[in-house]
């Protein structure tokens, strides 16, 4: 496993399992379930590596279809 794949792994998966989780008081709302997440990553050659993208595809994790080379539609960069 590479170094973005244990990232992922530890953090993303760690993170959804959490917000998945089914609240402890009879009278919270859950909102979030297995149909909320859409997983975003611009197109940098290391996250769409074809291992990277089996590794997503094999936890199920959906992926937004992002465009090539648009740094401009990136919010974290607009910050």
């Amino acid at each position: 496993m590479n170094e973005y794949e244990d990232i992922l792994y530890d953090s993303l998966f760690s993170l959804i399992d959490g917000l998945l989780e089914p609240p402890e008081d009879l009278d919270t709302i859950q909102v979030a379930n297995e149909n909320t997440f859409l997983f975003i990553q611009d197109n940098v050659s290391c996250y769409k590596a074809h291992k990277v993208l089996e590794f997503l595809a094999e936890n199920h994790v959906p992926l937004m279809d992002w465009p090539s080379q648009s740094p401009n539609l990136n919010p974290l960069k607009n910050l």
